[in-house]
């Protein structure tokens, strides 16, 4: 291409340089991708050659318009190359924004592409990554498989000898069984003999049991009417025993008042004594002193009476003689008179 037509182009590229940055952010971003998406192709170059312009010719030393005279003619020619020139370039720059533009939709259609080939290669990681992790666990699911496998081939041969000890033990527990049902069945004919047995002996109690019962409500009949006889006894010995226990107490009230009256008369009848030894006391005093006083007016003396002796009280006795305590008492002797004065 022309220097001419690379400056303009030059100027279109500038002002579509975003687009490219664009590009070339994604396609270093999409480095990765390369193997599974393809390479963006180059953007296409025009169909028609483009000759070289008359700046180029000069720059390569082949012409110049300053080694020419200028003339009218050459001017025309000039300006008549310029113009198809300028045409030529305006055709190209057309073309060129048309390969663009192509170029741009190439682009997004890549671009998306690339995109669903970015996500699908991150759906095929996250597949070959949980591939990976189901075949580790398949791995160790085999595994625990074969260890089941061999536990259950252990487990089963176990098995296999319990069921032979279980069929020698079933063996063994049918005649038992044989054994035990014979016996149990004697056990139940024994039985049966003994049910019929107490069933005989239960129809006995029974009837005993009946008689007993009516012994029992005649006895308690009975008892009944000797308990209301008894009961009308019980009332009447209350009543009894009520008129008797009032018949006591007058009594106990009688004989506390004959107690008393017997008390009393202990009392007066030691009075009477004790007054009838002092009254015997002073007749002896009044009759020593009588004595006395005729002994001193030279009477005859009057014989004392003895008195009998009172064996039965000892005061008595001892009263009947005066005695010097007595004689001496000056409270008789003023009391008796002397010659009709009193002593």
């Amino acid at each position: 291409m022309p220097e001419g037509s690379s400056d303009l182009t030059n100027g279109h590229h500038s002002s579509s340089s975003p687009q490219q940055a664009d590009i070339s952010n994604f396609l270093s971003s999409s480095s990765v991708m390369r193997k599974a998406s393809p390479m963006p192709q180059a953007l296409p170059q025009p169909a028609y050659p483009t000759p070289s312009t008359p700046w180029q010719q000069a720059s390569n030393g082949l012409t110049s318009p300053t080694d020419s005279a200028p003339t009218a003619g050459k001017t025309s020619q000039v300006l008549a190359k310029l113009t198809s020139e300028c045409d030529r370039l305006r055709r190209e720059i057309k073309a060129e924004k048309a390969a663009k533009e192509e170029a741009v939709q190439q682009f997004q259609a890549l671009k998306g592409r690339v995109n669903w080939l970015e996500d699908k290669n991150s759906t095929l990681a996250m597949q070959l990554d949980a591939n990976e992790n189901a075949l580790a666990r398949k791995e160790r699911r085999l595994d625990d498989l074969k260890a089941s496998l061999e536990e259950e081939i252990a487990r089963r041969k176990r098995a296999e000898d319990r069921e032979a000890e279980m069929g020698r033990k079933l063996g063994e527990t049918v005649s038992q069984a044989s054994k035990d049902v014979a016996e149990a069945h004697m056990a139940q004919k024994n039985a049966e003999n003994a049910y019929a047995t107490l069933e005989n002996e239960y129809q006995g109690l029974q009837r005993r049991i009946a008689f007993l019962r009516k012994e029992v409500e005649d006895l308690t009949k009975k008892i009944n009417e000797n308990s209301a006889i008894h009961k009308h006894q019980l009332t009447q010995l209350e009543v009894l025993l009520d008129q008797q226990r009032h018949q006591q107490e007058k009594s106990d009230r009688q004989v506390q008042e004959m107690s008393a009256l017997l008390r009393e008369y202990r009392e007066t009848e030691e009075n009477t004594k004790r007054l009838e030894i002092e009254m015997q006391d002073v007749v002896h005093e009044m009759r020593w002193v009588m004595q006395l006083h005729r002994t001193r007016s030279g009477e005859d003396p009057m014989p004392l009476h003895t008195p009998k002796a009172d064996h039965s009280s000892p005061k008595k006795q001892t009263a009947s003689l005066p005695t010097s305590k007595s004689a001496s008492s000056p409270k008789l002797l003023r009391k008796l008179p002397v010659n009709g004065v009193a002593v």
